[in-house]
């Protein structure tokens, strides 16, 4: 007789993990690992004013990204100077800088991003990619998301690593989903009408206040909604490579 199995990461374990085990024969494209920002030594407030003087500049520039339902997203500071941008809906323009600067450069942060670079060292070794390349942060900014909000299916084109960093993951706040990156494989499958009704090429990845999620940025993504009373708030920061040339 089969004995009852515990829950493994997000759903229960199926018969059929009883019996087989599933393989991959290729690395994993997401990895997570754990990472303590201290939100109550002050860091809190610090994101709350941004993040408040953010939710103003786009009021005021009628600007527009993936957050929805009461979400806001200070990606739109790293294009403060340019003359259109995708992120604020091709309106771009110039309205100065947050006097904090962006995330990348705050000091609260600075023990996280030289831990973060020597994770994504590995993760390159992993992948395929060359490590003693240089790792350049494109973009780094915060979402915050109160009760209904979250954000919408996006992906980050041209990103060697794209990562989201839950410096607050209140419970019931909902979870990271990605969906099938072989999803276009399974319209020539058998799978059941199911398949598609229910949205199964969706998964969830369960997260906690301090997890780490790193993915390639061609990796399409959204959240759940939040559904708690207390806030949500996501550090995210894009990679690039950079070869020097002597």
């Amino acid at each position: 007789m089969i004995e009852p199995v515990a829950p493994v990461g997000f759903q229960m374990r199926k018969e059929i993990d009883t019996l087989a085990v599933g393989l991959d024969a290729f690395p994993a494209y997401i990895y997570k690992f754990n990472f303590d920002f201290k939100w109550d030594s002050g860091l809190g407030d610090k994101v709350e004013q941004y993040l408040n003087d953010t939710k103003e500049l786009i009021k005021k520039n009628k600007l527009t990204d993936p957050e929805a339902d009461g979400g806001v997203s200070s990606i739109h500071w790293n294009y403060s100077n340019s003359i259109a941008s995708v992120a604020s809906s091709n309106k771009g323009g110039d309205y100065g800088e947050h006097p904090f600067g962006l995330p990348k450069d705050w000091p609260e942060f600075a023990e996280f991003y030289q831990y973060m670079n020597y994770i994504l060292g590995l993760v390159c070794e992993e992948w395929g990619y060359n490590s003693s390349w240089d790792r350049k942060i494109t973009e780094s900014w915060m979402n915050v998301h109160p009760e209904g909000a979250w954000t919408t299916e996006h992906h980050h084109q041209n990103v060697m690593f794209a990562t989201s960093a839950y410096i607050k993951k209140p419970n019931n706040s909902g979870n990271f989903l990605v969906r099938n990156p072989l999803e276009i494989l399974k319209k020539s499958e058998p799978t059941d009408t199911s398949y598609w009704r229910d949205e199964m090429y969706w998964a969830p990845i369960e997260v906690e206040t301090g997890d780490v999620l790193i993915f390639p940025g061609w990796l399409t993504h959204k959240t759940e909604v939040s559904r708690s009373e207390e806030k949500r708030y996501i550090l995210s920061t894009n990679y690039v490579p950079i070869r020097s040339v002597d």
